[in-house]
């Protein structure tokens, strides 16, 4: 009761400090981020894990948001949505957009689907930022909602295993707009399957030529569904390139593809891949 009625008393007396951030004032938190940015300078402003902010880079950050947030035709009085879990980028973000004098709607990042849709909506959003980690939950709202921030969903849901809530959808400019599934497996696969060959062609590089392995044991795989099987690289005495199928748990099992070099795409078609298997390999760096 004693720390309760403590910690009452600290908050009492920040009231009035509290009072010059009115709606309708001219003095926002960014203002006080740029006044402690002069004040404190190189000081430790945020903390996490080993990495210390300084309330200069803090400012300086902040600033590349309100540049990026004011290319985009935001502008004061605009509601732009903040989907993104705690860390640095969170300030950055809400302090950029302050700058601006626009309006954050912090979105719980609990929420998804149609609870996530009605945040959505109330908040009257012109623009969403969200972190990579808050994507899948995005990709749960209706398309309705995406739909009104620019975003035109092409698909969701891909036949294939690991990864099978793949996202994808077109936003504003025609940019392609990736959700990847929240595994580790699972999103790791579908970044080297779709995401780095979309930033290739983007960046015109020259297509990688397909390349093919042998399977060095035995698979079976029966659920109709394409398999991204991880496999680590061999050769035989005939210079025959060998893919050797690795076993993990489950598509959380991350560690387990410390031991890989890429996957094996498996036909939908079949259920049984005995070993000398002709296969599609993908490495996870191309060589």
């Amino acid at each position: 009761m004693l720390e309760r009625l403590a910690s009452t008393a600290r908050l009492a007396s920040l009231l009035p400090a509290l009072a010059r951030f009115r709606p309708d004032g001219r003095y926002n938190v960014a203002d006080r981020l740029e006044e402690r940015a002069r004040s404190y300078g190189e000081a430790t402003f945020l903390a996490v894990g080993e990495r210390r902010i300084s309330f200069r880079e803090t400012d300086a950050r902040a600033n590349r948001v309100a540049h990026w947030a004011l290319a985009r035709g935001i502008r004061k009085g605009d509601v732009v949505a903040l989907l993104m879990e705690n860390r640095p980028e969170y300030i950055f973000s809400w302090g950029g957009l302050a700058k601006l004098g626009a309006i954050s709607a912090l979105i719980n990042t609990n929420l998804g689907g149609r609870a996530l849709d009605h945040a959505l909506q109330t908040a009257g959003t012109r623009q969403l930022v969200v972190g990579s980690e808050c994507l899948e939950r995005l990709a749960s709202a209706s398309p309705e909602v995406l739909a009104g921030l620019g975003v035109n969903v092409v698909f969701h849901k891909v036949s294939q295993r690991p990864g099978k809530p793949m996202w994808f959808g077109v936003g504003p400019d025609n940019k392609a707009v990736f959700a990847l599934p929240g595994n580790p497996v699972s999103a790791l696969v579908c970044c080297r399957q779709y995401v780095l060959p979309a930033l290739e062609h983007a960046s015109a590089a020259a297509p990688q030529p397909p390349e093919f392995a042998s399977l060095a044991g035995p698979v079976t795989f029966k659920p109709k569904l394409t398999c991204f099987q991880p496999v680590r690289l061999l050769s035989n005495a005939a210079g025959q390139l060998l893919a050797m199928p690795v076993k993990t748990n489950t598509s959380g099992d991350f560690t387990a593809l410390s031991a890989t070099d890429g996957y094996v795409e498996l036909a939908r078609e079949q259920s049984h891949f005995p070993a000398g298997t002709a296969v599609f390999l993908h490495r996870w760096h191309h060589s």
